[in-house]
């Protein structure tokens, strides 16, 4: 079952993000894996070589040796790992204590191993070994436990969730049968149980990944839909937008030369429905444009920017509808970041979001926040209104094009569509937390590479 995990551990490497946590249990499942390639050796391999003409050859003989280093391996590294894995994901000390840790906590396995190359057989002595191995996996379950307890984001609070569900269980059983079993001197089936807990650990880890994902995988997967679902969307407007605006053309020409037509002949009565088409046609031509300018590819030109004045500039750009609307405005200018980005974009993305947050606010009580704030990876820029907010069942689909909750003739459900497709040109993403009748709250993420 071990190596169920570790296929599913590198397909989740593979698919899912690149974090360092990922990596580290992607370490620790290949050494977990070497139990079920110690059972393999050793109960099939071994008997069938041992049974034929390879019986004395020199394959057979290194197998022999081979297995129960494999199996001091598992037991001893699969500990560190799974502790290193807690540690790094846990994300309570930076990068640069963790390396020193990750060294530091080498020394009891460096201790172990020179103490099992010492005996005739590579015999360990489980009770040393019990002796670290269960700091280490306390420890583990407690740092996972924390983390969910102290995360704030109900995202990233389920995935923690998922992920205390899906380890917790596992180190539980493998320290039971591996270190606990052979201490005391217990009499049971240890490849029996180890199988049977590793199918139930399995079994939680699919349900768990069908319902929430698992370190972030589900939610990459949603986004690779959403960017081939915008660009279907893209391909599919832009060829429509051609063939209308090619007819609406002919519709303006014949309108105009019907205009002139009757002009020179005096038909009044007809003048009238003749402005009405040319202002229709107008009309469309316009929503056409507006709407190829939104679905359009997005291509980035970098500049240093100062990030403050960005959004200053837009909340300039809008200061009318503020004060017709009577909506307080308030935000932080202490978090100053000179960054590389598209200034013209990014201030159509501030736009959007704040045009969102005033169609949103109803009444003479309006208020707007906006904060910038960094953290490990990103800065991060709230832009938080106390609105009607968004509904639980729209979350999910708010980002998709042609989605609006705002149910206006002139609006396409294009605009967070756009914000989206920008905030991944520049390597970051853009997410929404809401409350119905509460306000919500859209939070921008820019990479903290591109601060200059």
């Amino acid at each position: 079952m071990s190596t169920l995990g570790l296929i599913a551990v590198t397909l989740l490497y593979i698919y899912g993000p690149k974090k360092e946590s990922i990596k580290w249990l992607l370490f620790t499942m290949s050494f977990a894996a070497l139990y079920d390639l110690a059972h393999l050796i050793a109960n099939v391999i071994l008997p069938a070589m041992k049974s034929s003409q390879w019986s004395n050859s020199s394959l057979y003989m290194a197998l022999t040796k081979a297995n129960p280093l494999i199996i001091v391996l598992q037991g001893i590294v699969t500990p560190y790992g799974f502790l290193m894995f807690s540690i790094v994901d846990s994300e309570l000390m930076s990068r640069r204590t963790n390396n020193r840790l990750a060294v530091w906590l080498l020394f009891p396995i460096v201790m172990m191993c020179a103490f099992a190359a010492e005996q005739p057989d590579l015999v360990v002595d489980y009770r040393v070994l019990l002796l670290w191995n269960a700091p280490y996996y306390l420890t583990t379950c407690f740092l996972l436990i924390f983390a969910y307890i102290k995360e704030k984001k109900t995202k990233k609070k389920t995935l923690r969730l998922v992920a205390a569900c899906v380890i917790v269980p596992s180190i539980v059983v493998n320290f039971a049968l591996y270190n606990v079993v052979r201490v005391f001197g217990f009499q049971v089936n240890e490849v029996e149980y180890f199988y049977l807990s590793g199918a139930i650990v399995f079994s939680i880890n699919i349900l768990f990944a069908i319902r929430f994902g698992v370190f972030g995988v589900k939610i990459k997967f949603e986004k690779q839909l959403l960017d081939q679902t915008i660009t279907g969307v893209a391909s599919g407007t832009a060829m429509l937008n051609h063939t209308l605006k090619n007819r609406i053309t002919n519709i303006d020409m014949l309108a105009s030369r019907l205009k002139e037509t009757s002009r020179l002949l005096q038909y009044e009565h007809i003048n009238g429905d003749v402005e009405l088409i040319l202002a229709e046609s107008k009309q469309m031509m316009q929503m056409i444009k507006r709407i190829q300018k939104q679905i359009e590819e997005v291509e980035i030109i970098e500049d240093t920017d100062n990030l403050i004045d960005i959004v200053s500039h837009a909340l300039h750009a809008n200061r009318n509808l503020f004060e017709n609307k009577r909506i307080s405005v308030t935000m932080n200018d202490t978090a100053q970041f000179q960054i590389l980005c598209d200034r013209v974009h990014l201030q159509e993305v501030f736009n959007n979001l704040l045009r969102n947050a005033i169609d949103a606010m109803e009444g003479e009580n309006g208020a707007l926040s906006i904060t910038i704030y960094e953290n490990k990876k990103y800065i991060l820029i709230d832009f938080t209104d106390n609105g009607k907010g968004v509904a639980k069942e729209a979350v999910p689909k708010i980002f998709d094009p042609f989605y609006s909750t705002k149910h206006k003739e002139d609006n396409f459900g294009l605009g967070l569509s756009y914000c989206y497709l920008v905030m991944r040109k520049h390597g970051g993403k853009i997410e929404v937390a809401s409350k119905q009748e509460t306000g919500a709250t859209f939070t921008i993420h820019l990479p903290k590479s591109r601060i200059v």
